[in-house]
């Protein structure tokens, strides 16, 4: 049976509810009882992998499953800029951020480029390519949309034109070579998510 993931962005942080670049934190207490509570789960899935970090880990725990942890899903490095919100890096470092918002190639910050974070995904979806069964991806915005540029073939300037909100997912399929797909199933309203990242989760069967 050919390899089929459905990549899922890891549920809410402090940081993340404060628009800014997260360091290795846990996910929100109120995240965390909702991941117990959720009525729909993700699609079925045999196993389920996770970045290092603890909020992937929390998430795909709460989910109900035990991730194995891959490396190469870790988060982009945002160096100096971990813990500190956008506003913040904006009004001190305006330059610095606009130059890594139009250069896929600068890290200003001191971590990782986008064009090493991407490197690092198309290394992964070539692992992944031999395998099979079904998995549960848990992961970080950053990895979902760059592998999402690899599988489109879009270039890095598509990364600012897709929005990844906590829980966000899509599935991939191989079969000589990669397919995005949108599948039914939960979808994320539009608009604010609410104290808990998960109160706008809806079955797609109950959309008007």
């Amino acid at each position: 049976m050919p390899i089929k993931l459905r990549l899922a962005v890891h549920a809410m942080t402090a940081t993340l509810r404060a628009a800014g670049f997260s360091d290795d934190e846990p996910i929100e207490a109120q995240a965390a009882v909702g991941l117990r509570s959720l009525p729909h789960r993700p699609r079925p899935a045999d196993r389920c992998m996770a970045a290092p970090e603890l909020r992937t880990r929390q998430t795909a725990i709460g989910l109900g499953f035990e991730p194995v942890i891959d490396p190469l899903l870790r988060d982009c490095d945002y160096g100096r800029w971990r813990g500190r919100t956008f506003t913040d890096i904006q009004r001190t470092e305006a330059r610095a951020l606009a130059d890594w918002m139009t250069d896929p190639a600068a890290a200003p910050h001191g971590g990782e480029s986008l064009e090493d974070v991407s490197a690092r995904c198309a290394a992964w979806l070539s692992q992944q390519a031999d395998g099979s069964g079904q998995w549960l991806v848990v992961t970080h915005a950053s990895v979902i949309r760059l592998t999402m540029m690899r599988v489109l073939g879009a270039p890095l300037s598509a990364y600012w034109h897709v929005d990844a909100p906590p829980l966000a997912g899509v599935s991939l399929s191989f079969n000589r070579t990669w397919r995005l797909q949108l599948s039914g199933g939960l979808i994320l309203r539009a608009g604010r998510p609410g104290p808990d990242g998960l109160d706008q989760l809806r079955p797609t069967e109950n959309e008007p």
